[in-house]
């Protein structure tokens, strides 16, 4: 797994794809004879653009991690449960998994992640957007 929110997710494997498949299309339009198959193309193409915003949501929400000994939410302050775990989230690219940080109040009661709260995901609900399609 990429450390997200430390890459130019312009300059990653995922963009890169891109322009792969864009250069693979003009060299096939441009030295093939016959009709270029622009189905196969634009599923390719698909494929790839899919990649690179799963790789840019994941991006965007491990910038939204929190990771210290303690946060407080509202009057209540949490403690770091332990080293960040995976999350999977749900956009709509597809899937996505991410490194984050869970929190437990001080006594007792349910952790918390922060990185869901800064998206606006509660109870493990998808993304915002994808709540709204």
């Amino acid at each position: 797994m990429e450390d997200y929110h430390k890459n130019d997710i312009t300059a990653t494997p995922k963009a890169g794809e891109i322009k792969k498949v864009m250069q693979e299309w003009s060299d096939q339009i441009n030295h093939q004879s016959g009709d270029p198959d622009f189905r196969a193309f634009e599923l390719k193409l698909r494929r790839a653009i899919m990649a690179f915003e799963r790789a840019a949501v994941a991006q965007a929400l491990a910038a939204l991690d929190i990771d210290c000994g303690q946060v407080k939410v509202g009057e209540k302050v949490f403690n770091k449960l332990e080293d960040a775990r995976d999350g999977t989230y749900y956009s709509l690219a597809g899937e996505v998994v991410v490194k984050r940080h869970l929190y437990k109040a001080v006594g007792s009661g349910r952790p918390i992640c922060p990185l869901d709260l800064r998206a606006g995901i509660f109870d493990g609900t998808p993304g915002p957007l994808l709540l709204r399609r």
